[in-house]
């Protein structure tokens, strides 16, 4: 979705700019002060009012929605420091960029990849005919063992870098674990 907004130098829209959404290349979080509408022009605080809007409409009247966010108001002081990646090995690069950035923060990060155990699918019933690749070994998608791996291993965040088996994941975690992230959708 392009976005524009109203240059400063001109008034009554006479020259509109566009502004892209790019919120790590901020430098004043505006949005984390009691001045929100000083942050930079592509601050999406200011150039995207109404959005805002309807979401804070939403928080109070979806109680799915209301009960998310005050569940992640509270943790943020809670200060936990052990937090769980359960990830994709498609992923796995990310997931090693992520726990660098988590441990210069003062986190311990733990992580378990997707194909943890090395399970082969025929294990669970999957004939070799209906493998990617027959006649190879292939090991499944195991986010039963990451979810009690990482619930084992004492994490109280988790951040999904996975593709879709976070439905099962999640059924089997522990229901006081916080999700940090949706999954990636890449299909």
């Amino acid at each position: 979705m392009d976005i524009y907004i109203r240059h400063p130098f001109f008034k009554d829209g006479e020259c509109m700019v566009k502004v892209s959404l790019e919120c790590s290349k901020c430098n004043r979080q505006a949005c984390w002060s009691n001045a929100p509408n000083s942050g930079p022009m592509f601050c999406p605080t200011k150039t995207q009012k109404e959005t805002i809007d309807e979401v804070l409409r939403l928080y109070k009247e979806d109680p799915e929605i209301r009960k998310m966010a005050i569940a992640a108001a509270r943790t943020e002081g809670r200060s936990y420091k052990k937090l769980g990646i359960a990830t994709c090995i498609g992923l796995i690069a990310e997931s090693r960029t992520l726990t660098k950035i988590l441990e210069v923060k003062g986190f311990e990060a733990i992580s378990v990849c997707c194909k943890c155990g090395a399970i082969p699918r025929e294990e669970i019933g999957l004939l070799d005919s209906e493998k990617a690749i027959p006649g190879t070994f292939e090991p499944i998608c195991n986010p039963v063992a990451q979810a009690r791996l990482l619930d084992a291993g004492g994490s109280k965040f988790m951040s999904w870098i996975k593709t879709k088996p976070e439905l099962v994941h999640e059924a089997v975690s522990n229901p006081e674990r916080l999700k940090l992230t949706e999954p990636i959708p890449l299909a």
